[in-house]
C-alpha cells in the first residue's frame, strides 16, 4: 500500500511540473477539450464530463480566454443542472451571463436565460422570476431571430397555463401555428418533443377557454406523437390534461379512461424517472468523489506552486504534499470503506422492507376479505330480522306496546347494520375502494330520508331536530347522495348523542356561484356539551371518543373519522367550532354543477300510491327462508304473481320455459349462481330486467353483476322504499 502511495505521489509530482511550463493554450485544443465535454454529457457520462469541463476552464484561466471560460462554466452548469445541484448550477449561469455580456455574445445570454428559467421554476418556485428571464430569451431571440426561440415560447406559455392565466396566451398563437405548419413531418426526437409540447399547449389552452373541441383535438395529436417517438412523460401530461377537459365537459365516463390512461402512461414514465433518479444519485456520489480528489489535488497544486517559489523550503514542501497526499488517500479509502458498509446495510434494510411491505400487503387483503365475508354473513340475517319487524310494524293489530318493543328491536338492527356498514366503509377507504359518483337529486326529498334516518334517535334522547334550506339553494343537485347523506348523518348522530334534552339544526346554504357551478355549505349545529380545544383533532380519528363518561359513550368511535376520509374524497374537508357546555357546530363546502332543466331530471321521489303492478309475474331465486319471507309479505300488497325458487337449476329452468316480468337473483344460491343464470339467460332473452338481490358488498359484485347481463342490484337488508323504487324501475 505504502508503495502505491509513492507512486501515486511521484506521479502527481510530475503532472504538476509538466502542466505547470504551459500557461497558455491553442484555442483549436480549448476547442476540442469543449466538444469532448459536451459528447460525455449528451451521454450521460457527467463525472467525465465535469472533468473536462474543469480542465477547460482552467487552461482558458491560464489562457486568459474569456469566451472559453464562459464555455467551460456553461458545460459545468447543465452538468450540474442534470444532477439536480441547482444552486450550483444556478452560480455558473450568473458567472457565464457576466461573461456573455462583457463579449456581447447574445446567444450565449439566450441559452442561460432558458436554463435560469428552468431552475427558477423547478428549483425556486419563483414562477415570476422564470417569466422574466423567458421573456428576456424571446425579447433576444425576436432582435437576432434565433430559430430556437420555439423553446422559449413552449416554457412561457406553460408557466402562464399551469397558473391558468389563459389571457396571456392568444399572444403566442400564431407563433405555435407557424411553428407547426413549418414541422408538418418529424424525425428527430427532439423536435418531436417540441412539436408535442405545441400540441399539448394549444390543447390545454382551448380546453381552459371550453373550446372543448379543438382542445380536444390537439391534446389527441399530442397523445400521437408521444405514442410514435415514447415520450412518456409527454403521453402521461396529455392524458392527464384530456381528463380535465372531459370534467369540464361533464363527460365522467371519458375522463375515467383519459386518466386511466394517465395512470398507465405516469406508471411507465414513473420506472423511468425511479432509474433515471437512482442513476442521478449514482452520479452525485461519484462526482462528490470527484470533487473532493479534485480539492486535494488542488491544495497540492498550490503546494507544489510554492515550491517551485521558493527552492529553500523545496524539501519541507515535498514532506507536506507527501503527507497531505498519504492522509488524503487513506481519508479517501477509508470514506469508501465505510460507504460500502453502509451500502451493504442499506441493501439489507430494503430487502427487509420488501419483506414487511409484502407481508403487510397480505395481511391487508386478509383483513379486507374477512370484513367483507363477515358483514355478508351479518347482513343476511340482519334482513330478516329488519325486513320483518318492518312487516310486524305495518300491522294494525299490534298493540302500542308491542310496537315499542318492535321499534327497539328494528332500531337495534338498523343501529347494528350501520355499524357493519361504518366498519366495511372504513375497510374500503382504507383500500382506496371508495369511487365519488354524482347524480341529480332533490334536495327536499334528500332532506326527509336524512330525517327518517335519525328520527328514532332524536325521539330516544329527545332531541328536537331542524332542517333548513336556504331559499336561494337549486332544488336539485348534482352530487353522491348516498356519500353525502353517509356524511349527515354521522354528523347528526354525533350531535344527537352529545345533545340530551336539546335542539339539532342541519342547514344547506349557497355560499357562492360559479361559471357552472355553485357552491353550497352543509352545517350541523347542536347546542350539546361542546368540544374542548386539546380534542378537536382527536375526535377525527378512529376509534376515538370525545370522553370517558359511560353514560354517553356510545358508537365504536368510527363516525367522525368517516366524515373526515369521504369529505377528503370529495375534495372538501370538514370545519369544527364549538366550546364546552356551548355547542358545536360542523360544517362543510362542496361544489356541484347546476342542472339547466330540473323537469328533465329523473328525481327518485316515487309514492306508493302512484304504482300499479297487479298481474305483474316475478321470478325470485332464493335459498333463504326468511329472506323469502320478507320478500313474499313485501310484495303481497301489489297483487304481483310471485314464484319462489331456492336453487338455481330450478330457477333457470323455469325462466327457460315462462314468460316472466322480473327475475330477482341471489347470487350465491346452491346449484347455477346467480352470474350463471343471468349468462345463460342472456343468450336467449335480452329484454328480461334481472335485479341482483344479495347481501355481499356493492364494489365487490358491481363489476360481475354487470358483465354477466344484469339490469340492477338491490343490496340485503333493504326498506320496502328501495324495493318499490326497483318495481317501478322495470314494471310501469
Amino acid at each position: 500500500m505504502n508503495k502505491l502511495y509513492n507512486i501515486i505521489f511521484i506521479f502527481f509530482l510530475l503532472f504538476i511540473s509538466t502542466t505547470s511550463l504551459a500557461n497558455t493554450y491553442p484555442k483549436d485544443s480549448l476547442k476540442v477539450l469543449l466538444n469532448k465535454g459536451y459528447y460525455e454529457f449528451s451521454h450521460n457520462d457527467y463525472p467525465e464530463s465535469v472533468r473536462l469541463g474543469r480542465l477547460l476552464l482552467q487552461r482558458s484561466y491560464d489562457s486568459n480566454d474569456l469566451e472559453y471560460e464562459a464555455e467551460a462554466l456553461y458545460l459545468l452548469a447543465i452538468n450540474d443542472e442534470a444532477v439536480e445541484e441547482y444552486a450550483r448550477a444556478k452560480e455558473k449561469y450568473n458567472k457565464v451571463i457576466e461573461i456573455a455580456e462583457k463579449l456581447r455574445d447574445t446567444l450565449f445570454v439566450i441559452d442561460v436565460y432558458n436554463g435560469l428559467g428552468n431552475i427558477a421554476a423547478v428549483y425556486d418556485n419563483d414562477h415570476q422570476k422564470s417569466r422574466e428571464y423567458y421573456l428576456k430569451a424571446l425579447e433576444l431571440s425576436d432582435k437576432i431571430n434565433n430559430t430556437d426561440r420555439i423553446t422559449f415560447i413552449i416554457n412561457l406559455c406553460w408557466e402562464y397555463l399551469d397558473a391558468k392565466e389563459y389571457k396571456e396566451v392568444p399572444a403566442y398563437l400564431k407563433d405555435l401555428q407557424q411553428y407547426l405548419d413549418g414541422n408538418k413531418t418529424v424525425t428527430d426526437p427532439s423536435d418531436a418533443g417540441d412539436k408535442c409540447h405545441v400540441f399539448y399547449i394549444l390543447g390545454r389552452y382551448y380546453a381552459g377557454i371550453k373550446e372543448f373541441d379543438k382542445g380536444s383535438d390537439y391534446l389527441d395529436k399530442a397523445v400521437a406523437i408521444a405514442k410514435e417517438f415514447d415520450l412518456d412523460e409527454e403521453e402521461a401530461d396529455a392524458y392527464k390534461a384530456r381528463a380535465e377537459l372531459y370534467i369540464g365537459l361533464n363527460r365522467p365516463d371519458k375522463a375515467y379512461k383519459a386518466l386511466e390512461d394517465y395512470i398507465s402512461a405516469y406508471k411507465k414514465n414513473s420506472k423511468l424517472a425511479m432509474l433515471n433518479k437512482m442513476q442521478i444519485e449514482e452520479v452525485k456520489y461519484k462526482l462528490q468523489e470527484y470533487e473532493r480528489t479534485l480539492e486535494v489535488a488542488e491544495k497540492e497544486k498550490k503546494l507544489a506552486d510554492s515550491v517551485a517559489a521558493s527552492k529553500s523550503k523545496l524539501n519541507t514542501v515535498y514532506l507536506v504534499v507527501s503527507f497531505l497526499l498519504l492522509l488524503s488517500l487513506v481519508f479517501i479509502y477509508r470514506e469508501n470503506l465505510s460507504k460500502k458498509k453502509l451500502i451493504k446495510s442499506l441493501h439489507k434494510n430494503n430487502q427487509e422492507l420488501a419483506l414487511a411491505k409484502k407481508q403487510a400487503s397480505k395481511a391487508a387483503e386478509a383483513k379486507t376479505n374477512f370484513v367483507s365475508n363477515v358483514s355478508h354473513e351479518l347482513r343476511t340475517p340482519l334482513h330478516g330480522v329488519i325486513g320483518i319487524t318492518s312487516l310486524l310494524l305495518g300491522e294494525k293489530e299490534i298493540s302500542e306496546k308491542n310496537k315499542r318493543l318492535l321499534k327497539s328491536l328494528k332500531f337495534s338492527g338498523d343501529y347494528l347494520l350501520s355499524l357493519i356498514n361504518n366498519v366495511l366503509l372504513i375497510s374500503k377507504i382504507d383500500n382506496n375502494k371508495i369511487k365519488i359518483i354524482p347524480k341529480p337529486f332533490k334536495v327536499s326529498f334528500f332532506f326527509e330520508n336524512l330525517k327518517h334516518s335519525v328520527e328514532y334517535s332524536a325521539v330516544k334522547k329527545n332531541v328536537k331536530l331542524n332542517f333548513l334550506i336556504g331559499k336561494d339553494v337549486p332544488k336539485v343537485i348534482v352530487l353522491d347522495e348516498n356519500i353525502l347523506s353517509e356524511v349527515l348523518i354521522n354528523l347528526m348522530e354525533n350531535a344527537i348523542k352529545f345533545s340530551h334534552n336539546g335542539n339539532v339544526s342541519v342547514g344547506i346554504e349557497k355560499i357562492r356561484n360559479n361559471e357552472d357551478t355553485v357552491v353550497l355549505r352543509f352545517t350541523v349545529l347542536d347546542d350539546g356539551i361542546g368540544i374542548p380545544e386539546e380534542q378537536k383533532k382527536q375526535i377525527f380519528q378512529k376509534f376515538s371518543q370525545l370522553i370517558e363518561n359511560q353514560s354517553i359513550m356510545e358508537g365504536a368511535g368510527l363516525g367522525l373519522s368517516i366524515v373526515k376520509s369521504l369529505l377528503e374524497q370529495m375534495n372538501s374537508e370538514i370545519h369544527l367550532e364549538s366550546k364546552p357546555n356551548q355547542g358545536a357546530r360542523f360544517y362543510f363546502d362542496v361544489t356541484t354543477d347546476l342542472v339547466a332543466d330540473t323537469k328533465e331530471v329523473d328525481i327518485d321521489d316515487l309514492q306508493e300510491k302512484n304504482v300499479n303492478f297487479k298481474g305483474k309475474k316475478i321470478i325470485l331465486v332464493e335459498d333463504n327462508e326468511i329472506n323469502k319471507l320478507v320478500l313474499k309479505k313485501f310484495l303481497d300488497c301489489y297483487e304481483v304473481q310471485l314464484e319462489v325458487f331456492s336453487d338455481g337449476d330450478s330457477g333457470f329452468e323455469s325462466i327457460s320455459s315462462n314468460k316472466y316480468d322480473l327475475a330477482l337473483l341471489d347470487i350465491n344460491i346452491p346449484g347455477l349462481n346467480g352470474y350463471e343464470i343471468t349468462e345463460r339467460v342472456r343468450k336467449f332473452d335480452k329484454e328480461l330486467p334481472i335485479v341482483a338481490v344479495t347481501a355481499s358488498e356493492l364494489t365487490e359484485i358491481e363489476d360481475f353483476a354487470f358483465e354477466a347481463g344484469m339490469n340492477d342490484i338491490l343490496i340485503k337488508p333493504f326498506n320496502k322504499s328501495k324495493l318499490l323504487e326497483i318495481l317501478n324501475k322495470y314494471l310501469s
